[in-house]
């Protein structure tokens, strides 16, 4: 990543967010658009409902 937070007590969402932030300059848009898909539809909405 390339922030850096100092705080580790960041939740999965803002990760997420950080993550989606950082990679939307190094990937196409229509990749970008994939991973967002996948990653909000499948993994943010599993993690939801463990917590």
């Amino acid at each position: 990543m390339q922030q850096q937070q100092k705080d580790l007590n960041i939740n999965f969402e803002n990760f997420v967010q950080i993550y989606y932030e950082d990679m939307e300059h190094c990937l196409r848009e229509n990749t970008m658009r994939t991973k967002k898909f996948i990653i909000d539809l499948k993994i943010i909405s599993y993690f939801k409902k463990r917590i």
